[in-house]
């Protein structure tokens, strides 16, 4: 998040698209090993955030008054998801979004050897959908960020720096321009 180079094995990937009438998003992320949730219920979990998680942030375009209209969608590598939508920064107004179809693959083993140490580190993958009409209008500008570790030894990670002495993923003017199309 601030600007610092991060080993490729610890870095996550993002790809998302819009296919048809739903935003399709695919996460492959390195699997640190932290603490689960305390709930067992796979599903929407608020307070993600405290947790190792993968985040992709996707705003529209300003209003006439300067607000800016997005969602933040947070997948957990325990089966466990938060959306919500936000229309000022930090101001929730629906925190009770469905995604549809979640699938999740457990943690699983890199095979191919690196120069790096990273042999057979586990790593997971997720794959959520979320109905279009949820979404704000185009065009969009996006952030991926991801965060793990203990309280006392958070990593906090994202593909833009952000500027201030602690990560704040809410710099909607930090976040880059994305074309979704069909």
């Amino acid at each position: 998040w601030d600007g610092n180079s991060v080993p490729l094995p610890q870095r996550s990937s993002i790809r998302f698209e819009i296919n048809c009438d739903e935003l399709v998003v695919h996460i492959d992320a390195p699997y640190f090993g932290d603490k689960a949730p305390p709930s067992e219920e796979k599903g929407r979990l608020w307070e993600l955030w405290e947790y190792e998680v993968v985040e992709l942030f996707l705003a529209g375009p300003p209003d006439i008054h300067g607000v800016v209209e997005y969602i933040e969608l947070e997948v957990g590598p325990h089966g466990h998801w938060l959306a919500l939508r936000l229309k000022g920064t930090r101001n929730i107004i629906d925190d009770n979004i469905p995604l549809k179809n979640v699938t999740l693959e457990t943690p699983y083993h890199i095979e191919d050897d690196t120069s790096d140490g990273a042999f057979g580190r586990k790593r997971w993958k997720a794959c959520v959908r979320m109905d279009r009409k949820l979404l704000p209008s185009g065009p969009y500008r996006a952030l991926a960020t991801a965060a793990n570790g203990s309280p006392s030894n958070r990593q906090y990670l994202s593909n833009v720096p952000l500027p201030g002495p602690e990560p704040n993923f809410h710099q909607l003017d930090r976040f880059t321009p994305v074309k979704l199309t069909d």
